[in-house]
């Protein structure tokens, strides 16, 4: 029995590293929404509860994509979704380390490898390709 795709919500305002990474997680067997700002991200999880949300950190402010996941966390329905936030600024990442760990919230720091970030993927959220595969 076909089990439907898994949902990954991608957050860039970086249209190219959006498209590359709803390049690569369709490939992957996942489906894919895509947002470019953190408010349309907001928006859409009114309606949408993705498996997994990929956010990245600066988007319309320097903080966007952290104020995203700490709005999500204080919903019920939304405080469980997997979240990776990727950012380019390490600082943020070492000086917010625990208030993201207590968020439950993965880290990638820019620019990432995808085999990383596919592995970061897999851990929350399986394979549907190797589901599929597993399940014959």
């Amino acid at each position: 029995m076909l089990q439907p795709p898994t949902s990954i919500l991608v957050v860039d305002d970086d249209r190219a590293i959006a498209q590359l990474l709803n390049d690569v997680l369709t490939d992957e067997g996942y489906t894919v929404r895509t947002c470019f700002t953190g408010i349309a991200a907001w928006e859409l999880l009114q309606e949408h509860k993705p498996a997994l949300m990929i956010t990245d950190l600066r988007m319309e402010t320097d903080e966007a994509g952290f104020v995203l996941v700490q709005r999500m966390r204080a919903v019920p329905r939304l405080e469980s979704t997997p979240v990776i936030l990727c950012a380019a600024n390490h600082q943020f990442l070492t000086t917010h380390c625990d208030e993201l760990h207590q968020l439950n919230c993965e880290t990638l720091e820019k620019p990432f490898d995808l085999g990383n970030l596919l592995a970061t993927v897999d851990s929350l959220v399986p394979c549907p390709l190797l589901q599929s595969a597993d399940s014959r």
